[in-house]
């Protein structure tokens, strides 16, 4: 017997619908241990997408908002779901709950199976 584990996902670009997150929350729960919750929010203010320095800093401030927040009705971790990582750092200082950057983890799991950064992108399997 284990103990579940409850791990919040933010989204933080305002633009993605509430379909794309389900999508993205269906891929966690397939890839996680049985007893993960998975909880995914997004950002309520900010930039639509992050394409510029601005719109990641822009969606940083609010990702750690959320983070502080999510810790405090525990979550046992969060992770910031962007490929920049916004807000990683700061999240890391502001709460005490592990912050996970989805980038980082990538780059790291290219690095050691010897594949660029690029080959390790990821693409949603296709609904049965």
């Amino acid at each position: 017997m284990g103990t579940s584990v409850s791990i919040a996902v933010i989204v933080p670009n305002v633009g993605m619908s509430s379909e794309e997150m389900e999508q993205r929350r269906k891929h966690l729960i397939r890839v996680c241990h049985p007893e993960t919750s998975i909880h995914v929010c997004k950002n309520e203010v900010g930039p639509a997408a992050i394409e510029s320095q601005g719109e990641h800093e822009e969606a940083a401030v609010e990702i750690v908002k959320q983070a502080v927040r999510l810790e405090k009705e525990g979550y046992q971790a969060v992770i910031p779901w962007c490929g920049g990582d916004p807000g990683l750092i700061t999240c890391r200082e502001a709460v005490r709950i592990p912050v996970v950057g989805a980038a980082a983890r990538m780059a790291e799991t290219c690095v050691r199976l010897g594949m660029s950064h690029s080959k390790g992108a990821y693409q949603f399997p296709k609904e049965k």
